[in-house]
């Protein structure tokens, strides 16, 4: 991800970012990853994270922000949730709803969230449109997905002619 940064004092901002999380979670002892994660079918927490990253696409990362603080201009920025100073257990508090709350408040007027296993999160503030990608997810729980992403994996279409399903 340092890679990818606009500058080199960003890269080593995201490089500080991700030790400050690991640190933070090994004396929680647990990270984002919940059991729902591993009935999905995912092993790891680095296997997560890596599909995560997949997510973030190509583009230049502008910026690392913090939940509340707004983005100096467009591009690409991620959102930092891990407090900085001591451990205080109880937060980051990981969880659907909250970080799209800590989305809205760095300004986003919709969320485009993806899910595999089905999230049904939403927010009356902000618009949130479930993209899922799991064909078998998008078939069981259509009334609460948006987007069937799932398309592409069985071929019916291609990325730039993904439209919602409806």
């Amino acid at each position: 991800m340092a890679a990818r940064a606009v500058t080199p004092d960003l890269g080593r901002e995201l490089v500080a970012s991700v030790e400050k999380a690991a640190r933070y979670y090994t004396v929680l002892g647990h990270g984002s990853f919940a059991p729902g994660n591993a009935e999905g079918g995912l092993t790891t927490q680095e296997e997560k994270s890596m599909g995560a990253y997949s997510k973030s696409g190509s583009s230049a990362i502008a910026g690392l922000i913090k939940p509340g603080e707004r983005p100096d201009g467009p591009g690409l920025y991620l959102l930092d949730v891990v407090p900085d100073g001591d451990v205080r257990f109880g937060f980051p508090n990981i969880n659907d709803t909250a970080e799209i709350g800590e989305l809205i408040a760095c300004g986003s007027h919709v969320i485009l969230f993806s899910t595999g296993r089905g999230s049904v999160v939403g927010s009356a503030i902000s618009p949130v449109v479930k993209v899922c990608a799991n064909p078998e997810t998008y078939r069981r729980m259509t009334d609460d997905m948006d987007v069937d992403a799932g398309r592409i994996l069985e071929g019916p279409a291609r990325a730039r002619e993904l439209s919602a399903s409806r």
